[in-house]
């Protein structure tokens, strides 16, 4: 046996992994016959449980033996074929000039023996062989795709695996929703097919001669996800073979004319990926599924109401109270409905339409954490698979963290001026997304001794910001606002210390099993991360480890959202974070790389993914029952409502057309998005009870009523619980409102949940 570079016990364990691969595999096909063994019991059965059930009873003895035999035998029978996989000469020449990367995992001479490396086609086959069978037992697709794999890799065709051929995961994503536009296929029937599909050009674009290696031949196939995007119409997002077509055509393009590695490299990193993950974060979200957001009376308010008031002429702070932030509370709203219209549905796609630059943050956020783009878009997926969110409050945090670490690997301080001003656009934001960040900034600043930058941005872009205030006449109102009424706020929202979820049912150690339950793995990562941060910190400073220690320290901090209001906002940057650390995992020691990989691909459920996927791919419109449009509301149109919630739309809609024009009403019910689907103005500056519950600000409320005649209405709840926040009834939350409300108002009007009291 021809012994490797790294010695003839690497070759044994790498052979010997091949052969465990084939086992599984012979598992994989003895399960998939199964309905072969299966049938009706023959005439003249003996009586008996198979016989009542209508079973041919060698059905289980035949599967057994099988499940025994094809394992025991596939080994032996392919150990040949092992060892050709494995010791096949490349020819030499075909890639001269050729330099791999300096992380490249396959470094080798042209010539020379081609290592474990062409293993990896046939053991990934196999594993997705293991997956479909899972799923569906059909021998057909769990052997021909191996099969047709490992005489693929026999080709003599030098394949030069490298960290570049992360690549073909967004290749491979815009390929599986192209089949499911264009084929009937069944979704594990698709993935397998899109696996072939890229992995045949691969190795096609390989068998060009270049300089270059050939994953670079894929640099515009990420772009196909775009045109699955909802910036184009449904007929055009769903044609399918356009994809396709970029997908199979623009490889064997790139890989004759690109002769710019390095540039090639830096369009890939700063412009491909991060449309790339944008676009399928777009194309696998249920806004494009359905084509129309859908509306939540309360999650909605606290934007929408606020942005009602803006488009009446009113000032944040001064007239609105925007608690989350001010971009959260109105703004982003507000920008919407002057570029798009005022229809609800326009208004909350463009918000989600931006908080999907959330993917982009993220992607930012683990190209920072190790300078390569690749941990980028292995944290995003883990990201999208886990945790994504389109809010907005995020944003700002993550991109400001990315600047953080970017400037402490690659030791410039000045970039903390950038970062700076990123923590006062989180401040814009959200006020406790600010606090964590600009603290992590303080500490980057003391470590990199470089105070005086930190500060500069800090006091500078915090000065125009209050000088645009002043500009305004609001500036008083925003410190008043943001550090005193909104603060005040927080007894009205914290919950227990501690509410353990469900796979929480043990005691230490054996709770640790829950690390791979996707309710309790956020917890149990932040002690783990918890954990790490403490001894890194006693640690000689390394400036490839600074930046995933900062991040740490962010997630310990953002712990304090729990006590505020049980809230995992830490959970943004763990995919991040658990991604760099992997990759660098890999690098230093492989063992610990094992378990982490296969922790964070349980964690993923990626079959999950794939399931709703293929599940939305497949919907032209809502993808459940009970979400209805009311399209003879003007405000309400291009959006989808449950279907109780557009049953009280309409009555509240009905009601509200009583008053006059210059008349409005009083909403005690924690929904003031009824202000902006009505058009009618809203008379205080809380949107919430909850944002006025100390006597001086309920008596507030009071002197509003008096003051404002216009208010000749109250929506109520219909029962003392209905729409509490925390199970709290709002008479419970700002008793001398309610009061006032029994004494001056009587009930006028009652349907479909909506109720409403007349001013007396």
């Amino acid at each position: 046996m021809r012994v490797l570079g790294g010695g003839a016990r690497r070759e044994l364990a790498a052979e010997t992994l091949l052969l465990i691969a084939f086992a599984a595999w012979g598992v994989a096909i003895a399960i998939s016959l199964l309905p072969l063994w299966e049938g009706p019991a023959p005439a003249g059965q003996l009586p008996g449980f198979a016989t009542k059930e209508n079973l041919d009873a060698h059905a289980p003895l035949r599967f057994v033996l099988g499940l025994i035999v094809i394992p025991l035998v596939l080994p032996f029978a392919l150990r040949p074929l092992a060892r050709r996989l494995l010791e096949r000469r490349l020819p030499a020449g075909r890639y001269a000039g050729f330099q791999p990367a300096e992380d490249t995992p396959c470094r080798q001479d042209a010539g020379g023996t081609a290592g474990w490396k062409p293993a990896l086609p046939v053991i990934a086959s196999i594993a997705i062989a293991l997956w479909y069978v899972a799923i569906a037992r059909d021998p057909w697709w769990v052997t021909l795709p191996t099969i047709v794999v490992i005489a693929i890799s026999l080709l003599r065709v030098d394949l030069r695996w490298t960290r570049f051929d992360w690549i073909l995961l967004p290749a491979i994503g815009t390929t599986v929703m192209a089949l499911i536009d264009v084929t009937p296929l069944a979704m594990h029937q698709v993935v397998i097919v899109a696996l072939l599909i890229v992995f045949a050009l691969r190795v096609a674009v390989a068998c060009i001669p270049s300089p270059i290696e050939p994953a670079l031949a894929f640099l515009v196939t990420p772009l196909a996800l775009a045109l699955q995007t909802s910036f184009f119409a449904r007929d055009q997002r769903y044609f399918g073979w356009h994809a396709l077509a970029i997908v199979a055509i623009s490889p064997f393009i790139v890989r004759v004319v690109l002769r710019n590695r390095r540039r090639a490299l830096r369009l890939l990193a700063f412009v491909i990926y991060p449309i790339a993950v944008y676009s399928y974060m777009n194309a696998t979200s249920m806004l494009t599924a359905e084509g129309k957001p859908r509306v939540a009376f309360f999650e909605d308010s606290h934007s929408l109401m606020p942005v009602n008031e803006y488009l009446r002429g009113e000032r944040p702070y001064r007239d609105v109270l925007p608690v989350h932030g001010l971009g959260e509370d109105g703004l982003l709203d507000f920008i919407g409905a002057r570029l798009r219209g005022t229809a609800i549905g326009d208004v909350i796609a463009f918000r989600a339409t931006v908080g999907m630059l959330n993917a982009i943050a993220v992607y930012a956020l683990g190209f920072a954490l190790t300078g390569i783009a690749e941990t980028g878009v292995l944290a995003f997926f883990l990201w999208l698979l886990t945790s994504a969110t389109t809010t907005i409050r995020v944003l700002p945090a993550l991109l400001t963290l990315a600047v953080i670490a970017f400037a402490v690997r690659q030791r410039r301080p000045r970039w903390l001026i950038v970062a700076a001003i990123g923590c006062v656009v989180c401040g814009m934001t959200s006020l406790d997304y600010a606090f964590y960040t600009t603290l992590i900034l303080l500490l980057a600043a003391w470590r990199m001794r470089a105070f005086r930058f930190a500060i500069t941005g800090l006091f500078a872009s915090g000065l125009i910001l209050f000088l645009v205030f002043a500009l305004f006449g609001i500036a008083g109102d925003f410190v008043r606002s943001t550090f005193i009424d909104v603060l005040s706020m927080g007894s009205a929202y914290t919950l227990d210390p501690f509410h353990a979820p469900a796979s929480f049912v043990a005691a230490f150690p054996e709770v640790l099993s829950a690390l791979l339950k996707p309710d309790a793995f956020p917890y149990i990562a932040w002690v783990i991360v918890l954990i790490a941060t403490a001894v890194a910190w006693t640690r000689p400073r390394r400036r490839r480890f600074e930046p995933l220690l900062l991040t740490g320290m962010w997630i310990v901090l953002a712990a304090i959202s729990y006590g505020e209001r049980h809230h995992l906002y830490f959970r943004f940057a763990l995919p991040a974070l658990a991604i760099a650390a992997t990759w660098i995992a890999w690098r230093r020691r492989r063992v610990l790389a094992y378990a982490m990989t296969v922790i964070l691909l349980i964690v993923a459920i990626p079959t999950t993914h794939v399931a709703v996927v293929g599940w939305m791919r497949g919907s032209r419109g809502p993808i459940e029952n009970g979400w209805i449009e009311v399209p003879e509301i003007p405000r309400a149109r291009h959006a989808l409502f449950s279907t109780r919630e557009a049953a009280e739309l309409r009555a509240v809609k009905e009601y509200v057309d009583t008053l006059a024009p210059n008349e409005t009403f009083f909403d005690f019910t924690n929904r003031g998005a009824f202000y902006y689907l009505t058009n009618r103005d809203c008379p205080i500056r809380q949107v919430e009870v909850a944002y006025y519950e100390t006597e001086a600000r309920q008596r507030a409320v009071i002197d509003v009523f008096r003051t404002n005649p216009n208010i000749r209405a109250a929506l109520v709840p219909d029962a003392p619980g209905a729409y509490a926040v925390d199970g709290v009834p709002n008479r419970d939350r700002a008793p001398l409102v309610w009061q006032y409300l029994e004494q001056n108002f009587e009930p006028a009007f009652a349907r479909e949940g909506a109720v409403f009291w007349r001013r007396k």
